[in-house]
């Protein structure tokens, strides 16, 4: 009975260290078949963590970086929508032809030294009429004058179009310098084409300075966001002019973005 007894347990001990080691090497094989967690820009929250700031220069595809990184810079988008063709605030005159005298007015006073850049939407369509660059204020005036009232009034699509040019030469500048979006309008932005979320992009992501110039539209308008956009009312050619003005005196003074390689 004593043999019998000790063979039977002797038994039981070898199947439990063979039961062990089989739930083992199973369980090896379970977790070196387990798929990786995705690590490092592999996950959405390291991906948002690691980016670079803007302007994006781990996205940049090669751009060329330029001579001088602390240039400042404006980017006018112009609305010479249908109703620009309208004489409401603008005396004798029709309210193109007044922002048309107050771009060119605008354009000569600006800083040798300071990028120009233009975009419109017009009866010609929405494209950027010209090119980020100094010495083209004679050709900044050309373009303005060339543009004809037509149209609707693509303001998400335009200032989307800006906030990329603007974000290119940001990655020329490596993120130095100053940027700054003029938008003059006389309305509200066509059916699809809110800008609300560019907006809030431009003004979360980037440190480019965001002014709104409402032609003949009071202060009801969508841009007008208080504390985040540089908005002012222009009830006729004077105050258009000197709304335009503000804009120089915002930019005039070279200031260190934060948003530039390394920075979080």
């Amino acid at each position: 009975m004593g043999r019998k007894s000790n063979r039977s347990g002797g038994g039981f001990v070898s199947f439990v260290k063979n039961a062990l080691l089989f739930f083992g090497i199973v369980a090896l094989i379970v977790i070196f078949s387990e798929p990786d967690q995705p690590t490092g820009s592999g996950s959405v929250e390291a991906s948002q963590k690691n980016r670079t700031p803007w302007p994006f220069l781990n996205e940049a595809g090669g751009s060329e970086v330029g001579k001088e990184l602390d240039q400042s810079n404006i980017y006018v988008v112009f609305d010479n929508s249908g109703s620009m063709i309208d004489q409401g605030c603008s005396g004798n005159q029709t309210k193109s032809d007044a922002a048309k005298n107050a771009l060119q007015r605008f354009a000569r006073d600006i800083p040798t030294a300071t990028n120009l850049g233009l975009l419109v939407f017009d009866n010609y369509g929405i494209s950027e009429r010209l090119s980020l660059g100094l010495n083209n204020r004679n050709e900044f005036i050309k373009a303005v004058n060339q543009s004809k009232p037509g149209s609707g009034t693509p303001l998400k699509s335009s200032i989307s179009i800006a906030y990329k040019k603007l974000t290119e030469q940001g990655r020329r500048q490596l993120g130095y310098g100053n940027y700054h979006l003029v938008v003059v309008t006389d309305g509200e932005a066509s059916s699809g084409e809110s800008p609300k979320q560019v907006v809030n992009d431009i003004l979360k992501d980037s440190p480019i300075v965001f002014h709104t110039i409402g032609f003949c539209i009071r202060d009801n308008h969508s841009l007008n966001q208080a504390g985040k956009i540089i908005y002012k009312s222009a009830m006729n050619v004077k105050e258009l002019q000197e709304g335009l003005k503000g804009v120089l005196a915002e930019s005039e003074d070279f200031v260190l973005t934060d948003f530039k390689q390394g920075k979080p």
